[in-house]
């Protein structure tokens, strides 16, 4: 069985820090950390401060982004991050 990837981009006032694909993106939203693979329902969460990481299929870690506050949207097998 062929693992889907996610396409996510992560956006700082600076310019995009990721664009790229993954198998699974962690989030700090709103109401605690939140998984995110390919095919998640859409959704749209403040985010509070923690950690946004990117992994493979293998659950290592290949990004990690500290944040503060943001916003992420889950659309069409893309997760959108804008961050602080």
């Amino acid at each position: 069985m062929l693992n889907k990837e996610l396409r996510i981009e992560i956006i700082s006032p600076a310019g995009y820090l990721f664009k790229g694909h993954c198998y699974l993106a962690t989030i700090p939203a709103a109401n605690g950390q939140m998984g995110i693979m390919a095919d998640h329902e859409a959704i749209l969460t403040s985010l509070s401060k923690g950690q946004v990481a990117i992994l493979d299929d293998h659950n290592n870690i290949l990004k990690e982004y500290a944040v503060e506050s943001g916003f992420a949207e889950m659309f069409d097998n893309k997760l959108l991050i804008l961050i602080d």
